[in-house]
């Protein structure tokens, strides 16, 4: 009896090491997770317009991040939140400081494909920058073909395809004009003919005729223009 719990003093011992070498082990990492909860809010309040984009606390939260990386937390999610907040705010954006905002967004959108480079809705995003800046035609056309080898039937990818698309039609290959197409033509389904239908609205002369030539049928492309005039009439856009 007495060996008996001898051998089960010596177990326990042996389970209470073990507890304390695991919360040794994930003290950290759930310290470095808690951080990038509080971090997470500050990105939540520069979305919500609460929070300018260059305040200290945002700094805080970018380095937080990098610190839960250093101990095996995903930072790259703070990246993609980051250029998510920035890319919404593009177009209120003056254009003093458009410059500063397309290289932030440059630089989040890398760091964020450093962590993770499978991240498919970065590359139109860049490839929107590179358009933006007007530097570099190879990078622009790089960008936007990585979006079509790692996100070909994501409906977000499309419609950013279709947008900048429009804007690149003179200088794609006939192998590209066709992607676009299709994304076009991919877009005119039930759930996701609004989209397309806002980027008609949103589109110049030239690239509404340009969207009209790329539907299926002529019985189509007039479909997406009373579409948009009904979505207009009733106060969507």
């Amino acid at each position: 009896m007495a060996q008996r719990k001898i051998a089960d003093s010596g177990l326990i011992g042996v389970l209470l090491l073990i507890a304390v070498g695991l919360i040794a082990l994930a003290g950290p990492r759930l310290y470095a997770h808690g951080q990038t909860i509080s971090a997470e809010h500050i990105l939540w309040s520069v979305d919500q317009g609460d929070l300018a984009r260059n305040a200290p606390q945002v700094e805080r939260a970018r380095v937080a991040f990098s610190k839960a990386g250093a101990v095996g937390v995903d930072s790259g999610y703070f990246a993609i939140r980051e250029g998510g907040s920035l890319f919404t705010q593009l177009n209120s954006i003056d254009a003093t400081e458009l410059p500063e905002a397309l290289a932030a967004l440059r630089a989040t959108y890398t760091a964020a494909l450093t962590q993770r480079p499978m991240y498919a809705r970065a590359w139109p995003r860049l490839a929107l920058v590179s358009l933006r800046e007007a530097q570099d035609p190879e990078e622009l056309h790089r960008f936007f073909e990585a979006s079509y080898i790692l996100g070909p039937e994501d409906y977000r990818l499309r419609v950013m395809r279709v947008w900048l698309g429009l804007r690149m039609w003179d200088t794609l290959s006939e192998a590209l004009q066709r992607k676009v197409r299709k994304d076009v033509q991919a877009l005119w389904q039930p759930r996701l003919k609004k989209d397309l239908a806002e980027l008609y609205f949103y589109a110049s002369f030239e690239h509404r005729v340009l969207i009209r030539s790329l539907m299926s049928s002529e019985g189509d492309a007039k479909d997406v223009a009373r579409l948009t005039q009904r979505l207009l009439d009733e106060g969507y856009f």
